[in-house]
This record gives C-alpha cells, sequence and structure tokens, in this order.
C-alpha cells in the first residue's frame, strides 16, 4: 500500500508540474528535464535527497495563478506589470510551503531565479546570499529552458547552450556552480522517461490556448505601430504575434500583399523557406489566396489535395491550410496564410480566431502602409528615380554603426552633372529634367545594390561605395564617367554631350562625421572641374 501511495505521489506531481507548462511552455515536460539535471548536479555536490526531485518538478508551478495577459506579455511591459511576472517564484514558494513534508524546501523555489550579482528576483539577493540549493536549481533551470524551443526561435543545442552558460560565469552564477553543473550537462544524457501518458498531455496541449491570446497578439501590432519600424518589419512582428496566438509550431505562416498589377506577393514568412519564398509572386487568380483576394472570403481547408484552387507553395509540403483577407473599410489589404504539412491540423476555433485577429490587423496594416507611403515620399526623389538625401543620412547613420562594429570602410562621393545651366538655356528646363532623370538611373544601373546614390539638390548627386577605399571609389567613378561619356541623349537633332565632374573621401580618414567628408568631397570635386577647365583651355 505504502508503494502504491508514493506511485501516485509520483504520479501526481508530475501532473501538477505539466500543467504549469501548459500556460508558457511550447514543448511539455521542462520540470522533467530540470529535475533529471538537478538531481546529478545536487550528486556532485554531496546532496542527495529524494524531496529536491519534486521541488525541481515544481518551480514553475505559480505560473498557474499569474494571469495570461502578464505571461504571454509583449516585449515592453510596464514596471508593475514585470513586478507580477516575477511573482510566479513567490507563488510557487507558498504552494510548495503549503505541503508539510516540503515545507522547508519553499525558499528554494523561491530563489531559484536569483543571481550571483544580484541581477536576479525576487529578492536581489547575490553570492552566497543564495542557497546552494537554489543556485543549483537555478542554472538546471536555465539550461533546460535555453534548449527547449520559444515562439521566437529554435531550441539552442547543448553546446551552444553550454557556451551561453560560461559566458555567464562568475556573473550569473556562482563559479563553483557553473563549472560542476557544465560538465553534468555535456555528459549526462537524459534516459528516464516521463511517468505518465505524454501524449494524451500532448493532446490537451494543443486544445490548450490561453484566453489572452487574441488581446496580446493586438497589444504586440498596437505597439509595433507605435514605433513606426520598417514595413516589412511591421509585417514579421505581426506573424510573430499570429504564431504565438495560434500555438501551432509546425505551422507555416506567410503575409501576401498585392502589388500594383493585382499579384499577390509573399512579404513575410515564418516557418517557411524564407530565401525561396520572400518575394515570390502567385500567378495572377491562382491558389486560395488569389481567391480570398478576389471574393474577401476566408476559407479553411482540411485536406489540400481535395481543393483545386489550392496552389503549392514553393518548397513547402502542405497537407491543410486557412487563408484569411484583412480588410479595411472593404478594402482587402492583404491575406494572412497558415499552412500545416499535416491534414487536419487546424479547428474550428483556430480559424474563428485567425478571421478575429485578422479584422483588427487590418486597421493596423493600413496605418502602416500609409506610414510607409510617407517616408517613400521624404526618401525618393521623383524626378530623378533616385533616393532624396534623407534617404541617404539614414542609412549613413546605419552604416557607420556597421564600420564602427566590423571595421568596415567606405567612401562618399559627390557628383555633379556638368553644363546643366547651358543645357537649360539652350533646350528649356524639360530637357535639363530629361538629363538629370537620365543621369540617375544611369547611377542607380552602374552601381552596386549594396552602394547608395541619392539627390544632393539641384544637378549635385551623393554616392555611398560600401568597402571602398578612395583610391578603388576612384576607379569605379573613372569608368562611370567613361561610360556616361557613352550615354546618347538626342534634342532637336542635336547630340548631348554628357559627363560629370565628381570628389571623394573616405570615412575616417578624412572625418567620422557626414557633413564634413560631404564638403571634403565637395571641395575636391571643384579641383576637378577647375584642372578640367584649365586642360580645355590649354588645348
Amino acid at each position: 500500500m505504502a508503494q502504491h501511495s508514493e506511485l501516485l505521489f509520483f504520479q501526481l506531481a508530475y501532473v501538477l508540474s505539466l500543467l504549469s507548462d501548459l500556460k508558457e511552455r511550447e514543448v511539455l515536460a521542462h520540470g522533467h528535464r530540470v529535475a533529471q539535471y538537478a538531481r546529478e548536479v545536487f550528486k556532485a555536490f554531496g546532496i542527495e535527497d529524494p524531496n529536491l526531485y519534486y521541488i525541481s518538478l515544481f518551480l514553475d508551478i505559480g505560473k498557474l495563478v499569474v494571469p495570461d495577459i502578464i505571461l504571454y506579455s509583449p516585449t515592453k511591459i510596464v514596471e508593475e506589470e514585470r513586478k507580477l511576472s516575477m511573482r510566479h517564484t513567490i507563488e510557487s514558494e507558498k504552494i510548495i510551503a503549503s505541503i508539510p513534508i516540503l515545507q522547508r524546501y519553499a525558499k528554494f523555489v523561491r530563489w531559484h531565479h536569483e543571481r550571483y550579482d544580484g541581477s536576479g528576483f525576487p529578492d536581489g539577493l547575490k553570492g552566497d546570499e543564495i542557497p546552494l540549493e537554489a543556485q543549483i536549481l537555478g542554472i538546471c533551470d536555465a539550461y533546460a529552458a535555453l534548449t527547449e524551443p520559444k515562439p521566437q526561435r529554435k531550441s539552442y543545442t547543448s553546446q551552444e547552450a553550454i557556451k551561453i552558460l560560461e559566458s555567464e560565469r562568475s556573473i550569473k552564477w556562482n563559479p563553483k556552480v557553473a563549472d560542476r553543473a557544465l560538465k553534468i550537462f555535456r555528459e549526462f544524457k537524459i534516459k528516464d522517461k516521463v511517468p505518465v501518458d505524454i501524449n494524451l498531455w500532448e493532446e490537451i496541449k494543443r486544445d490548450y490556448r490561453p484566453s489572452t491570446g487574441p488581446l496580446v497578439a493586438l497589444y504586440r501590432i498596437a505597439d509595433a505601430i507605435g514605433q513606426i519600424m520598417e514595413f516589412d518589419d511591421f509585417l514579421n512582428l505581426v506573424l510573430g504575434s499570429v504564431m504565438e496566438a495560434v500555438r501551432k509550431p509546425e505551422a507555416h505562416y506567410f503575409i501576401l500583399i498585392p502589388d500594383d498589377e493585382g499579384k499577390l506577393v509573399v512579404r513575410a514568412t515564418i516557418g517557411g523557406k524564407e530565401e525561396i519564398i520572400v518575394g515570390f509572386r502567385l500567378p495572377k487568380g491562382r491558389g486560395i489566396s488569389s481567391y480570398v483576394l478576389k471574393s474577401g472570403k476566408a476559407i479553411f481547408i482540411n485536406d489540400v489535395t481535395k481543393d483545386k484552387r489550392f496552389y503549392p507553395t514553393p518548397g513547402e509540403k502542405v497537407g491543410s491550410a486557412m487563408a484569411v483577407p484583412m480588410v479595411f473599410k472593404n478594402e482587402i489589404l492583404g491575406v494572412i496564410v497558415i499552412e500545416s504539412p499535416e491534414k487536419g491540423a487546424f479547428s474550428v476555433d483556430d480559424f474563428e480566431f485567425i478571421k478575429l485577429v485578422s479584422a483588427t490587423l487590418a486597421g493596423a496594416l493600413k496605418v502602416a502602409k500609409m506610414v510607409k507611403m510617407i517616408k517613400d515620399l521624404a526618401f525618393y526623389d521623383y524626378l530623378t528615380k533616385v533616393h532624396a538625401f534623407a534617404y541617404f543620412e539614414e542609412k549613413f547613420r546605419e552604416i557607420k554603426k556597421l564600420a564602427e562594429r566590423e571595421g568596415l570602410r567606405f567612401s562618399i562621393v559627390f557628383m555633379d552633372f556638368d553644363n546643366l545651366k547651358q543645357i537649360n538655356d539652350k533646350f528649356g528646363h524639360f530637357v535639363g529634367d530629361r538629363t538629370l532623370e537620365k543621369f540617375g538611373l544611369f547611377l542607380k544601373e552602374n552601381l552596386r545594390e549594396s552602394d547608395v546614390v541619392a539627390r544632393y539638390g539641384g544637378d549635385e548627386f551623393v554616392a555611398m561605395l560600401i568597402g571602398a577605399s578612395t583610391t578603388e571609389a576612384k576607379q569605379v567613378m573613372e569608368r562611370l564617367k567613361h561610360l556616361f561619356k557613352e550615354e546618347v541623349l538626342i534634342v532637336n537633332g542635336h547630340k548631348l554631350e554628357l559627363d560629370f565632374s565628381y570628389g571623394i573621401s573616405e570615412y575616417k580618414v578624412d572625418s567620422s562625421e557626414l557633413q564634413d567628408l560631404i564638403k571634403i568631397a565637395d571641395s575636391r570635386m571643384y579641383m576637378m572641374k577647375r584642372k578640367s577647365k584649365e586642360s580645355s583651355d590649354n588645348q
């Protein structure tokens, strides 16, 4: 009878541990993994207490009483919410303390998130103020968490996780604890199975969705709008929020936006083969996404082989799919598509949920598109079809940071289209505008995609040649001068002579500030103009 009761208690302990996994974990049995590692580390310190095994299972049991909205909160939360999210260790302590046989271990659970340097919670303990048992539980919990997948990342390999923990030695972790624990993490392989029917629990987890899932997804999206981020970054954040809420890690998520021709283009994906799929244009009228775009109706297919409208996604195995339009005031802005390699992967609840989210996403997407349009207007010169100088300034700041971090070199080129005044005076400003447009197009076509070109003002242009020294930039510009002279522009039977002058300055060699670099390059450009004029006068 005693043996039966012990087994029952053991299995019930696992049930409680799995309940806490439902709330936040992407995979089950986190507590089981922590307990297995902790048992070995405790042995290495000469501690053999079976009750510590149960404590290891219960580290996160306090999450059962922390609101979902906090556990699933966006990355930016207010201080009070942050404090509440940390309360799960305190709630875990209370639950453990309510069991008389485990009461004296409750503090170890409370303090397993304390850190050696005092940066942990809930009490900010540091060094030897943290009991050895709590330190061991903490590093085992951290290792298990690193090797488990999260909504926004795959799991780290054992080697990667160990490397991370090693880098935190003497900071987050007591060196003595870290050294013994990491040795065990390298050598120990979990063999014991979870002593309950884990398959049934996998079914329970698939059916479980936090009641606040839609709210958190929308909260994240609203937060993204407030940051006015890049349009494609916004779309990726939207997909990440949807993925976290739908909670189907095996599925692939896509956002398709119609282009000017009405063809749907994949603008963002999570789970799909990004290098193949992003930018893929769906043939007009093909696929369930085109049907959704045209009809404005959401579609839910549990076996795509039985639906003739389905068009295969490049490089993907698909069994079932959902496609939902994002509609704002009768305008269909795009389509959210979720595909699973499994047939019958989605429930009616999943379908209703994604329809609810997409209805609100449409308004957010409209705002994001408007922000993008305004930004494009500020960053684009419509006469010459190159970037405006405001864009150039922003890119300079980005490249400067990269140069500081990775030792990248680059040069600034200041260019002036020659004889524009004479062309304007002789043929009119319309022809002058055509020559500037031709020059802008020439620069775009003949500079590398990684380089940045913009109109500075009037007949002046600037370029940033990435990875080029002054000497290398001069070689590039001399080649461009030669090519541009060969360009043909005929007006009223007259062939216009096309040419430009330039000056170069190099980042860090001449200056680290954009305005100084432009002044130096501008000065050198006028030296070139003078030499060219003197040479012409002497002929």
